[in-house]
């Protein structure tokens, strides 16, 4: 659907419209997890990063596609403030597009993405809840592992990491604290999801694992 919408993601609406009028087997993006209320019984698959290199890895990107914003970035890093959005995987996991009020999908998933947090306590006890209700929960650096849980469902996955040719912009460590600093509730929630979910015996493969792809 993203090479139909110029390599962009489509408007939600149109996307979950499409996913209902014919047989989808794989929908992967940055979705806020609530969409899955949209579609039809759909087994979920998330995967995790450390949210410091996570945000690190955001800001390098955003560089590079709008190199004039490099000084202005570095500038906002030094001052304590984040150039790029905050706590994405509790605000990816936290909430829910139909609490938002907003007139489509799209404008609902826009707020949660980048609009306020409300009560961050809440927001990160939802996130950490959700994380129950997840079929499969995999981490970036452990992909070993996750390519072999995706292999039990019969979905083929290559684990093998490119390697980034782009400049490798390196922080100050007063520019890693602040992404530290601002992404304070995603660290607590990777922190819990290591803990509980992480070690291999413990990687749940849900009663409903094996039945889209049987």
């Amino acid at each position: 659907m993203a090479a139909a919408n110029n390599n962009t993601y489509p408007p939600l609406d149109d996307f979950v419209a499409a996913c209902k009028a014919r047989s989808v087997r794989l929908v992967r993006g940055h979705y806020h997890l609530s969409l899955r209320h949209r579609l039809r019984d759909p087994l979920v698959v998330v995967v995790m990063r450390d949210p410091v290199e996570r945000a690190a890895s955001h800001v390098r990107h955003m560089i590079r596609k709008h190199p004039e914003r490099r000084d202005w970035t570095f500038t906002e890093l030094d001052q304590g403030r984040l150039p790029v959005p905050d706590n994405v995987m509790t605000r990816l996991l936290g909430g829910s597009l139909d609490d938002v009020g907003a007139p489509d999908l799209a404008n609902a998933n826009h707020t949660l993405m980048r609009g306020e947090l409300g009560d961050p306590e809440r927001r990160l006890a939802y996130a950490i809840a959700a994380l129950d209700s997840i079929d499969l929960l995999g981490f970036c650096d452990d992909l070993e592992t996750f390519a072999r849980a995706l292999r039990i469902l019969r979905v083929k996955f290559d684990s093998s990491v490119g390697v980034n040719q782009t400049e490798k912009l390196v922080f100050t460590p007063q520019q890693m604290a602040t992404l530290e600093e601002r992404n304070a509730l995603d660290v607590a929630l990777y922190r819990h999801a290591k803990q509980h979910y992480a070690a291999p015996d413990r990687l749940r493969l849900w009663r409903r694992a094996f039945s889209p792809f049987g």
